[in-house]
């Protein structure tokens, strides 16, 4: 099974904290995706492509709807 774990100080958490300290700045929307097996953290470059694949179609629906919505702050 696999399950979350708790983490910090990723890259999207620096993003999106500099707005909180300056609402001067542009609020970023951000997430973190990992690929992977229960067994295998990094995938191999096969694997990976394969992941690529598997996904791009929902990151491109992902994306132009943000796009069509828009992300007011």
């Amino acid at each position: 099974m696999i399950g979350l774990y708790p983490t910090s100080g990723a890259s999207d958490d620096w993003a999106s904290s500099r707005w909180y300290g300056d609402k001067k700045l542009n609020k970023v929307h951000g997430y973190t995706l990992e690929f992977g097996y229960p067994t295998n953290f990094y995938p191999t470059a096969e694997e990976y492509v394969q992941n690529i694949i598997d996904t791009n179609a929902g990151f491109m629906e992902f994306i132009l709807t943000a796009d069509d919505v828009g992300l007011e702050g």
